[in-house]
């Protein structure tokens, strides 16, 4: 955030909130921009794109803390999880960032074999600071944005998101027409374990809704921050969602062939140094160290997908309002 956007902000905070919660977000703001560069001095690592990698198919799981995976593998939970994951330093702190660093001009070679399909907004939201934002269908090999036609695909599921299974349908569609669609890798990124979390849909429905008596317009972060909501139970939240997304990855494992790296575009900050959640362009630790798993997929054929990838006429809802109401229940509004 600059200088000029952190007034506008501040402004906004005084005119819609009662002046002591204005006068906190905008000096939690002001502090949280000022560390940001500061923190470019204590962490200066370079970061890596996932192209200096090798892989077949990687799987973006949205907002994943190094941590968060390394408590999970350390358990027997998944028998295709190493006991420690391995790590890279992303190339963005917030999704629009990644989005905009991954298939940016520098990765043009790339982005034109390579088959995306994303549950994440943020892909078709039009943005002053990411200008590779909205992505251009035509520099990608292939482009399957499922937020667009399959937003709270499922009606178990009490939250307002993509679950995950829509998006292992459509991977392991797309990965066996992969000749078909002309493209030689595949990245499919997963909304979880980003909010909401599945365990907790009370957490989430005061926003952009009224059903709650306790409707509020702070996040879930902020509300984490200021002591309404207790740490341990967001991070076991957080966590279960990690389980949800690793549930559905156990299915397309057997279902798509090479190698299948498992990731994250960003992670969280649970309070480490002011930080919480995880604003653009920081440098934190925290929001910067990511898992980086293999694993090596065969497909059986043991799963015939319900839903499939996109054929390249076809084409989803995008209006502005869509995009909005979709931010706002990720917790961006």
């Amino acid at each position: 955030m600059t200088f000029a956007e952190w007034i506008q902000e501040t402004r906004r905070k005084f005119r819609n909130d009662p002046f002591p919660i204005a006068a906190r977000g905008a000096a939690q703001d002001f502090w949280v921009g000022a560390l940001s560069r500061g923190l470019h001095v204590v962490h200066s690592g370079e970061t890596e794109p996932i192209w200096n990698r090798e892989f077949d198919v990687c799987l973006v799981i949205d907002a994943c803390r190094w941590d968060l995976m390394a408590e999970v593998c350390a358990t027997d939970e998944y028998d295709y999880l190493p006991e420690t994951p391995g790590e890279m330093r992303s190339v963005g702190s917030m999704s629009p960032e990644w989005i905009s660093n991954t298939f940016g001009l520098d990765y043009e070679e790339q982005a034109r074999r390579v088959a995306y399909i994303t549950g994440n907004t943020f892909s078709g939201n039009e943005s002053d600071s990411w200008p590779q934002l909205p992505l251009d269908e035509s520099r990608l090999g292939f482009l399957d944005e499922a937020w667009r036609t399959h937003w709270e695909a499922d009606e178990d599921v009490e939250v307002s998101t993509v679950p995950p299974e829509v998006l292992t349908d459509k991977a392991i569609d797309v990965w066996r027409r992969r000749d078909e669609l002309g493209v030689d890798h595949l990245v499919v990124h997963y909304m979880q374990p980003h909010t909401p979390f599945r365990s907790r849909p009370e957490w989430f429905e005061a926003r952009g809704g009224d059903q709650a008596e306790t409707a509020t317009d702070k996040d879930l972060w902020k509300r984490c921050r200021d002591g309404e909501l207790p740490k341990d139970k967001v991070w076991d939240a957080y966590r279960d969602n990690l389980c949800w997304v690793l549930d559905s990855i156990d299915l397309l494992l057997d279902n798509c062939d090479g190698t299948v790296a498992i990731t994250s575009d960003h992670g969280n900050g649970f309070g480490e140094w002011g930080v919480w959640g995880h604003p653009p362009g920081n440098p934190l630790e925290e929001l910067r160290r990511v898992p980086w798993v293999t694993v090596e997929g065969r497909d059986h054929y043991s799963y015939e997908p319900t839903v499939r990838g996109r054929d390249r006429d076809e084409t989803g809802s995008d209006t502005e309002a869509d995009i909005e109401a979709q931010l706002d229940a990720l917790g961006y509004r």
